[in-house]
């Protein structure tokens, strides 16, 4: 599988709010990845 045929297929199931226009939503997702990435290297 090559990247564009991910991207298709990602979006046929990920469900964002008010897609375009919700800058919180995704800024919240990566905030809270980066979270676990620093707990892992917390321990």
């Amino acid at each position: 599988m090559d990247f564009k045929t991910y991207q298709k297929q990602a979006r046929l199931t990920a469900q964002y709010p008010n897609l375009g226009s919700n800058n919180i939503y995704p800024t919240l997702g990566l905030v809270g990845e980066a979270g676990e990435v620093a707990e892992k290297v917390k321990k």
